[in-house]
């Protein structure tokens, strides 16, 4: 026997061992444990998703390009498909995370990517779940082939035509205006990006003001219900309201009217009616101490000749007294008492 001879001779042999194993045990790669965990410490998670085609044991979790763990179990429950993952201890993966099966090419194998740059929760830990609402499911090579199945069977080519052919009649003789008009997108989404915090703000104000509003729904309806009755009373009285308001315009024209004809007059005698204010209250530092002195002296009065009587002869000019007050002229003159008896007689005057 040749060399050659044997040497097949024993890659049969190789072959058909290896084919009896493997029907004989029920071995797949599927089964084996190789490559479900990454390389070191790792913690386990778990993704409920609506579906997990082609998803296998062994597929690769990543964040980003980075490869950070792999999916472990493939399991049901409750109508949706569940991943178990083994993800490495250095990677942190907030609660809030969202997960995405995703194709690295169209016959690639599909993988679990975990967006962890936009979470910004606590990190998760041993066992716990990213829940369905958190998961999606990207494009896979069945919906694509399907569609592209509906392209080639003849019902978007029509479609399609029209479109390049609009397109063409579109752009024909008019590259600079597009061109301006791409720029002028390109700017205005330059704008839109650097107020990206504003405009969050206001969106989040919007939604806040929409909360509130929708809290306060029970008030809104209520006074609404207890404006009715109060709209009817003002249509009711539509005429009234309309005839008042002819009035009061009416009234406000003939009040210009007086007021263009005899403006003149009328500041001045605000200007003399505010001379007067200032003059009265220029007498009110001397107004008052008098009233005090006269109130002082029939207390006075009054204390000298208790149970007994004092005749009193005097005069009160009245007319000098408000001459005084008025215009400020010199004070009045009183005349003096001489001797004690001429005071207690009478005799001032």
């Amino acid at each position: 026997m040749t060399i050659r001879s044997r040497m097949h001779a024993l890659t049969t042999v190789v072959i058909l061992g290896a084919a009896a194993i493997t029907s004989g045990c029920s071995l797949s790669l599927q089964g084996l444990s190789v490559g479900h965990a990454p390389d070191g410490p790792s913690y386990r998670i778990t993704a409920e998703f609506a579906g997990a085609d082609r998803v296998v044991p062994g597929a690769e979790v990543r964040a980003g390009q980075d490869v950070i763990g792999r999916v472990s179990e493939v399991s049901t429950r409750n109508f949706t498909a569940r991943l178990e993952m083994r993800i490495r201890d250095d990677v942190r993966v907030p609660r809030d995370v969202t997960a995405r099966i995703e194709l690295p090419t169209a016959l690639g194998n599909p993988f679990v990517r975990l967006n962890v740059e936009d979470g910004i929760g606590t990190p998760m830990g041993d066992g716990d779940a990213i829940p369905l609402l958190h998961t999606s499911r990207g494009p896979d090579i069945e919906s694509g082939l399907a569609a592209l199945a509906t392209v080639l069977n003849g019902s978007g080519i029509d479609q399609m035509s029209t479109i390049m052919r609009e397109l063409s009649a579109a752009f024909a003789g008019r590259s600079d205006k597009v061109r301006d008009l791409a720029d002028m997108l390109n700017n205005t989404l330059g704008v839109v990006d650097d107020h990206r915090d504003e405009l969050n703000r206001a969106i989040g104000a919007s939604h806040t003001f929409s909360a509130e509003l929708a809290a306060g729904q029970p008030i809104l309806d209520r006074a609404l219900t207890e404006m009715s009755p109060v709209i009817g009373l003002l249509l009711s009285q539509r005429e009234q309201i309309t005839a008042l308001m002819h009035q009061a315009s009416a009234l406000t024209g003939e009040a210009e009217r007086v007021l263009g004809s005899a403006g003149t007059e009328l500041s001045a005698e605000i200007d003399d009616a505010g001379t007067v204010l200032a003059a009265l209250e220029g007498f009110e530092s001397e107004l008052a101490p008098t009233l005090e002195a006269v109130a002082r002296f029939l207390g006075g009065f009054a204390a000298a000749t208790p149970g007994d009587y004092v005749t009193f002869n005097g005069t009160f000019d009245v007319t000098a007294v408000i001459a005084k007050l008025l215009t400020g002229s010199a004070p009045l003159e009183v005349p003096e008492a001489r001797t004690l008896a001429e005071v207690l007689g009478g005799g001032v005057r």
